[in-house]
């Protein structure tokens, strides 16, 4: 019996060669959301810049404002390239 955490993960071309018409419509979906969280957040931080002039408020709604649009892309790129996936979320959550 053989463990099933030393599989590694598939190579991008072998992974989009072998999906199906679910999966690409999945990935096809979810890049658009990403997209949308990532268009809503630069309106926020348009926002925030232009809008909020104390720095230290500033600074902090930076923080919250690029939080979703980061960890959502790094999400998205990580479900294109599943052999990166764990050093994206890494990232992710750092």
């Amino acid at each position: 019996m053989s463990n099933s955490t030393n599989i590694e993960p598939p190579k991008v071309q072998d992974w989009l060669q072998n999906a199906n018409s679910s999966d690409i419509v999945i990935l096809i979906i979810a890049t658009v959301s990403s997209s949308f969280v990532c268009t809503i957040g630069m309106a926020e931080l348009y926002f925030v810049i232009k809008y909020i002039r104390r720095e230290d408020i500033r600074r902090n709604l930076l923080w919250i404002v690029l939080m979703l649009p980061i960890t959502t892309s790094l999400a998205t790129i990580g479900m294109f390239f599943p052999r990166s996936s764990l050093f994206l979320y890494i990232l992710g959550i750092w």
